[in-house]
């Protein structure tokens, strides 16, 4: 009886380990899953919070106290640009537009973006994501 059941101890000791490398790679998929996801919404959320700040600095100031449009939409680049510091790489002001066609309904458009690359080459989706966010406020008198 002692023998039977050394025999079946000694059997099932490196089991254990065995299920473990091989639910290792599986588990490995799913964290790197996570952080690319994880990632993924820290830059669409940067990419936001820059977008919003730069129409409403242009909803707060109007183009005349700049010296014209030109002078303008580079303030409201630079401002969107200094909120996204957390942006790699950071926004440059080819990557934010201002549209001006709607000034004239008392609103600003302010669009942003970017591009965000996976860490991992996954299959069946592209490894790099184009990333655009566009905001619309009512310019203030």
């Amino acid at each position: 009886m002692r023998i039977a059941l050394r025999r079946k101890c000694h059997e099932r000791r490196g089991a254990a380990t065995i299920e473990f490398v091989l639910s290792l790679p599986l588990l490995i998929l799913v964290l790197l899953g996570c952080v690319d996801v994880g990632r993924f919404a820290l830059k669409y959320i940067c990419l936001t919070s820059a977008t919003s700040e730069g129409a409403a600095f242009a909803s707060l100031n109007a183009p005349g106290k700049f010296g014209g449009t030109g002078n303008w939409v580079a303030a409201v680049q630079q401002r969107a640009i200094t909120e996204s510091t957390s942006i790699d790489p950071p926004l440059t002001p080819a990557d934010i537009t201002v549209d001006l066609s709607v000034l004239e309904l008392g609103r600003v458009s302010v669009q942003a973006q970017c591009s965000f690359e996976t860490l991992v080459i996954w299959p069946g989706l592209p490894h790099i994501w184009s990333m655009s966010r566009t905001v619309v406020m009512a310019q203030t008198p």
